[in-house]
């Protein structure tokens, strides 16, 4: 089984009642949504960086940067699958 970190996170009673809702309809837990947002902004995050670092290559460079990306998204893909 894998491993697992908790944390806490403090939220006004209103704005959980309110997610508690929300998720219900989903059929999703708090923590699967918490997990879903995290791995979201991550793979957000990363994306940027690449297409930064995109930029500041040059041409010569370019189809190995396309490559590199190609390979952090589906690796992010399976990430999250897990």
């Amino acid at each position: 089984m894998k491993e697992s970190v908790g944390f806490t996170v403090r939220i006004p009673p209103s704005v959980h009642k309110e997610m508690k809702e929300l998720l219900k309809k989903e059929n999703k837990s708090i923590n699967a949504k918490v997990k879903e947002l995290i791995l979201e902004w991550i793979r957000e995050k990363q994306e940027k960086e690449l297409f930064d670092a995109f930029g500041a290559v040059g041409d010569e460079s370019v189809e190995y940067a396309v490559e590199a990306q190609g390979e952090v998204v589906f690796s992010n893909e399976d990430s999250a699958k897990r």
